[in-house]
């Protein structure tokens, strides 16, 4: 009985971590809508334009293979207003955001860009 009880409780979690992965995975998805929604190809252009002086900035200060790994594959989709919106691949990429904040920001500040904050978001 004891058993049956610990399969059900079990199931259950499984069941709740379930519910909580896809209603986290709609949140992403409504989030990424909102902010790709109604973006210029101005915005386009500078944030591709941005991303990419920020990459070249980050090349010269990372290990070849970490930026080959995880900025390289990357791209700038936006600038919309002072939020550059960066496009990554997977949903492992946002690791970025966190491991390269520092320098990220440092090259904003040595590139004198007029940016506050980078969203990383992953293509669909």
């Amino acid at each position: 009985m004891q058993f049956e009880k610990k399969k059900a409780s079990a199931a259950s979690t499984k069941r709740e971590a379930e519910a909580k992965a896809k209603a986290a995975k709609e949140e992403t998805d409504a989030d990424r809508a909102k902010l790709l929604k109604a973006i210029t190809p101005e915005q386009t252009r500078q944030g591709a334009e941005a991303w990419t002086r920020l990459q070249q900035w980050l090349s010269q200060r990372i290990p070849k293979h970490s930026f080959e790994t995880w900025i390289k594959p990357t791209s700038g989709i936006s600038l919309k207003g002072k939020m550059l919106l960066v496009q990554i691949p997977l949903e492992e990429y946002a690791y970025i955001g966190g491991k390269y904040a520092a320098l990220i920001e440092e090259a904003i500040k040595e590139l004198r860009l007029k940016i506050t904050s980078v969203k990383f978001i992953t293509a669909a």
